[in-house]
């Protein structure tokens, strides 16, 4: 057995935090991102409200809008994130009992022969200490090389490159350093430019005395901003330097920032600068910023379930009177459990149109309740203060007939006004069946005509 029986991350996580804490391009781009997966909130689907209502009731417990937009920054910029139940997943009751494991202290992952995790390692100041991997909720984006480690994009924006470059004696080895290194170095360069070379001039008074260049030196600290010099004497002024050539920031954006913000997947750093996506193409630059993250919503969720939700969820199950006479727990599977990240998306429609849509509701019979029709209406911009209209009631009116039905079809009675149905139970007694009622007579006849009390054939009793 030869080969390394453990994976560590390719660059240092404790290097990885410092650029999430203290850079600024960084910063921008993961908050914007994480923001535009998450969306600030989240909500289940389930088979049925009472379904959907218990593990929602479980998410708040725990905090979890607050717990999903810190691993989904983690999981962007490390590729990983570690959280420790700290009595077991099933005990898990509030968000006090979930552990939120610092990432700068993860360090190693061992595996045996087959390549399956055994045991996570921690080293580091803020957590130390080995754990089984049924202890440890560890969730990985974007694994290379069948690694156990998740890459983010902290590992492009931290990493040097080490390549060959071709000079005259042959190929020499060359070391690139960090595109965050560059971006700092081209800052310190253009910081030093900007104090360094500030234009000056040197004014040249010939053959004067002390006293003659002493009232020039008071005369040009007076000049105010833009205000020329004259003076009588032979005097010649010469630039020192020019900021135009020595401080160039769109070259600096150009070289730098653009590869930083490919890096991350984010053109927003970018906005309003020259040769970049501008504000009146913004949308455009937001549907960019998801190419290669379609999938991260999906591939979060899924690593949830299946290491948080629902192993909580096969150790505190729902019972519900509808299954199994509330004396059998409702499996997962047939909870339907769905999780979704960002609020429930609303149609926007025009007072006018939404009208209209709630109006063929009603007339093909998708809308029947009038409580229902009310706040539609009234979601509609329509401010309707009685709980019942008129027109609402009408439905349970009972000589009320819908709009297609033909009147003529109804039977006449002559002693009862023509085109109203009878009261069957005028005749009737408290307690008593109606009396002299054709309707009810005809429902009374047996069939099968004259029975015996006790029939020769069995059958005849069924």
């Amino acid at each position: 057995y030869t080969s390394i029986p453990f994976d560590r991350p390719v660059i240092p996580f404790q290097t990885q935090v410092v650029a999430l804490q203290t850079d600024e391009d960084v910063t921008l781009a993961i908050n914007h991102l994480s923001s535009q997966i998450t969306g600030g909130e989240h909500y289940w689907k389930g088979a049925n409200d009472e379904m959907s209502n218990y593990i929602e009731d479980f998410s708040k417990a725990i905090d979890f809008d607050e717990i999903d937009t810190m691993l989904v920054k983690e999981l962007l910029w490390y590729g990983n994130s570690v959280w420790k139940a700290r009595d077991g997943v099933a005990n898990i009751r509030d968000r006090d009992d979930l552990m939120h494991i610092p990432i700068s202290s993860f360090a190693r992952i061992w595996w045996d022969r087959q390549r399956i995790p055994y045991k996570y390692e921690f080293r580091g100041a803020q957590y130390q200490g080995y754990h089984n991997p049924d202890e440890i909720i560890h969730l990985k984006w974007n694994p290379v090389n069948a690694s156990a480690f998740g890459v983010g994009f902290a590992v492009p924006m931290t990493s040097p490159h080490t390549f060959e470059q071709i000079v005259s004696g042959g190929m020499e080895l060359n070391k690139l350093p960090s595109l965050l290194d560059r971006k700092y170095s081209n800052q310190m360069t253009m910081h030093i430019a900007e104090r360094r070379y500030t234009p000056r001039n040197v004014y040249i008074a010939k053959d004067a005395d002390d006293n003659e260049r002493a009232t020039l030196q008071a005369q040009v600290q007076d000049l105010r901003l833009g205000e020329d010099l004259i003076a009588g004497s032979d005097l010649t002024v010469q630039e020192l330097g020019s900021s135009a050539r020595a401080f160039n920031p769109t070259q600096f954006t150009d070289t730098v920032l653009g590869p930083i913000m490919k890096a991350m997947n984010d053109f927003r750093g970018k906005q309003g600068t020259e040769s970049s996506h501008q504000f009146a193409n913004a949308k455009t630059s937001a549907i960019l910023d998801q190419i290669g993250l379609s999938s991260f919503p999906l591939t979060v969720t899924r690593m949830l379930i299946d290491q948080l939700f629902k192993p909580w969820y096969d150790a505190n199950p729902l019972y519900d009177p509808s299954y199994g006479g509330g004396y059998v727990a409702v499996p997962w599977e047939t909870c339907k459990f769905d999780l979704n990240f960002g609020r429930i998306e609303k149609q926007d429609t025009d007072t006018k149109d939404s009208i209209e849509l709630i109006k063929m509701g009603w007339e093909t019979g998708a809308i029947q309740d009038p409580n229902e029709l009310r706040e539609l209406l009234e979601d509609a911009g329509l401010a309707i203060r009685k709980e019942y209209s008129d027109a609402m009631n009408s439905q349970y009116d009972t000589n009320q007939f819908p709009p297609d039905f033909d009147q003529e079809l109804l039977p006449q009675f002559d002693d009862m006004g023509g085109g109203e149905i009878p009261n069957n139970f005028a005749n009737q007694n408290m307690g008593s069946p109606p009396m002299d009622n054709p309707i009810y007579d005809s429902m009374s006849i047996d069939i099968r005509g004259p029975q015996d009390p006790q029939p020769t054939d069995p059958r005849l009793n069924f």
